[in-house]
């Protein structure tokens, strides 16, 4: 893609990203003076649009991309880059959370509790080897404060 494929809003949009302001940014584009503001406009618009993702879709594109550099890697017997993909893959898929096995009152494993802990532990409202049902009593606590602040 030469110079002239690329838009004057797309090297608008450009310069914005590397972090000038606006209006030098869009004189560097070599947009008009009365055409300024509509120009910016659009280019923010567009960035808008551009940080719009749909996270599972990435999430996927993130952990194939790092099993080809595993692979890669390993086909190069090169340890050090195999470690480093595979703790970056740990992270991603949140493998350092510590797990704690959820039993019934009768020792039993309880899936439906499990589900319950895996969604109220994200929300960091305590340690994560707290109760299930004081993490629920927590959730709820702040549920109540954020509706009593009418959020």
């Amino acid at each position: 893609m030469g110079a002239s494929d690329v838009s004057i809003t797309d090297r608008l949009i450009l310069f914005i990203v590397a972090g000038l302001p606006a209006d030098r940014a869009a004189r560097m584009a070599g947009i008009a003076d009365g055409d300024v503001p509509a120009a910016v406009t659009e280019a923010r618009r567009r960035l808008t649009l551009a940080a719009d993702f749909h996270r599972d879709e990435q999430l996927g594109t993130a952990i194939a991309r790092l099993n080809d550099c595993y692979s890669k890697a390993a086909a190069d017997k090169d340890v050090k880059t195999c470690v480093a993909v595979q703790k970056e893959l740990n992270r991603l898929m949140d493998l350092y959370r510590p797990t704690v096995r959820v039993v019934d009152e009768t020792g039993k494993a309880d899936s439906e509790l499990a589900a319950v802990r895996d969604n109220l532990l994200p929300l960091n409202l305590a340690p994560p080897d707290a109760p299930a049902s004081e993490l629920a009593r927590l959730a709820v606590a702040e549920i109540m404060e954020l509706r009593r602040k009418g959020t």
